[in-house]
């Protein structure tokens, strides 16, 4: 099997993977590396952000995959931000909407697959 086959074949297991929903998981990962990992991505991409976005006021921001919400909430701390996250997870997003009333930053999360999200978001 040559390496474009075994990439189809890998293509084809993804998609039927059923994904761990990381509720259970939410509060360890907050826990262990959830600051963190928002910390070491946030500089360069705030930089960039505020770069390429420099002439506007507001920006929107889509977090996919977003966890907890960390970094788009760290986002609209630094800048107004129209923030939406999606995440595959229930307890991710309610750990993510927890901080953004506990800090008081307005952002929407949502809890999909973004695999199957439709654009009505």
């Amino acid at each position: 099997m040559d390496a474009y086959q075994n990439s189809a074949q890998l293509e084809i297991n993804l998609a039927d993977w059923n994904v761990n929903d990381y509720d259970d998981f939410s509060e360890a990962f907050d826990a262990s590396m959830g600051e963190d990992f928002a910390s070491i991505i946030f500089e360069p991409t705030f930089r960039l952000i505020s770069k390429t976005f420099r002439n506007r006021t507001k920006i929107r921001h889509l977090d996919i995959a977003c966890g907890t919400g960390i970094f788009l909430l760290k986002l609209a701390q630094a800048r107004p931000t129209e923030g939406i996250g999606i995440d595959l997870s229930k307890g991710q997003i309610s750990r993510a909407e927890s901080r953004a009333r506990r800090i008081g930053v307005k952002a929407a999360f949502h809890v999909g697959d973004i695999r199957t999200l439709s654009s009505g978001l």
